[in-house]
């Protein structure tokens, strides 16, 4: 499992861009359960926080095609 770790702050902002416009409170309240969901799943953490979407793609596709190596 890839987990993909923003802040509230970021994750709103780009949901807006896909015309979704969730409250600071609701993605909190998202953010919040997911992690309790998901919190002891052993998983690949990749930092999303402040980074572009093409930074964040790089890291996952060396995530994906290179870390098994």
């Amino acid at each position: 499992m890839i987990y993909l770790d923003g802040s509230v702050d970021e994750i709103r902002e780009r949901g807006t861009f896909k015309h979704k416009h969730w409250s600071t409170y609701e993605i909190g309240d998202l953010v919040e359960k997911i992690e309790e969901v998901y919190g002891k799943v052993r998983k690949t953490v990749v930092c999303t926080r402040g980074r572009t979407v093409m930074q964040v793609s790089k890291e996952l596709a060396k995530v994906i095609f290179l870390d098994h190596l």
